[in-house]
């Protein structure tokens, strides 16, 4: 029943949010495509635990990256790739890319990559590594590739590196030619775990229990560290919230 009549020149002028009061728009890490650079959140501790592992120089270590299929397994393995530049020699392999090909097929594109990162990070050290063609790595395979291996591993000693396989389970989808997947998988077995310098990290989705059951390569987890990547940490996303997405 009371009306109060306020002129406005008693009310002060509102103020301007400052900068650091405004929300802070995040493009959205859950979209379909890979999560890098701004896009990529928390997996703190996941990345935490890799690094401490690959830089144990005391000897090759094998890292086993699993969990369900678009949980973010890629966009973390690039993200190592990105914080270990500098430290080591990067090569990133997406095995799913050459499912529909030969074992042979996959040691000449696994020589060829490790050559172009050698020459191109350690060119005074790489003079000497080489890939033959592939008609004449078909003759013996193995043996260009155990021979290939051991000129990489004395540029290890200097230059450590790190061999990404991203869904390394298409491994068993691979025609076998002249050489088995067996026989491949024992020497990335045996250059792991016995190569200073030599570290291979594993990427693959779905359940632990699929991954084993899968041809030969169970060979390989028996020396892997296991890291398996969950769902976003509720602290991260309620942090992810909090930032404006």
């Amino acid at each position: 029943y009371n009306v109060e009549i306020i002129h406005s020149s008693f009310l002060s002028a509102p103020s301007q949010p400052s900068p650091s009061s405004q929300m802070v728009h995040r493009s959205n890490p859950y979209g379909p495509g890979l999560a890098a650079g701004s896009r990529f959140y928390g997996r703190e501790t996941e990345c935490e635990r890799i690094s401490a592992l690959l830089h144990d120089q005391s000897q090759g270590t094998a890292i086993l990256l699993w969990g369900q299929k678009r949980i973010g397994k890629t966009s973390l393995v690039l993200r190592l790739q990105e914080q270990l530049q500098g430290n080591f020699l990067l090569m990133y392999i997406d095995v799913q890319g050459l499912k529909d090909g030969s074992t042979t097929q996959f040691l000449y594109q696994l020589m060829s990559r490790i050559t172009v990162v050698l020459k191109d990070k350690a060119a005074d050290s790489a003079s000497g590594i080489n890939v033959p063609a592939l008609n004449r790595l078909r003759r013996d395979p193995l043996t260009y590739f155990d021979m290939f291996i051991a000129k990489v591993q004395e540029v290890a000693k200097h230059y450590p590196f790190v061999l990404i396989l991203d869904e390394f389970q298409c491994l068993c989808s691979l025609r076998e030619e002249i050489v088995g997947l067996s026989a491949i998988f024992s020497r990335l077995r045996s250059h792991s775990q016995h190569a200073q310098g030599i570290h291979i990290v594993l990427s693959g989705g779905g359940l632990l229990s699929q991954l084993t059951d899968q041809c030969d390569i169970t060979s390989l987890f028996n020396i892997t560290y296991d890291e398996k990547l969950s769902s976003l940490e509720p602290r991260a996303a309620h942090q992810l919230i909090k930032d404006g997405l």
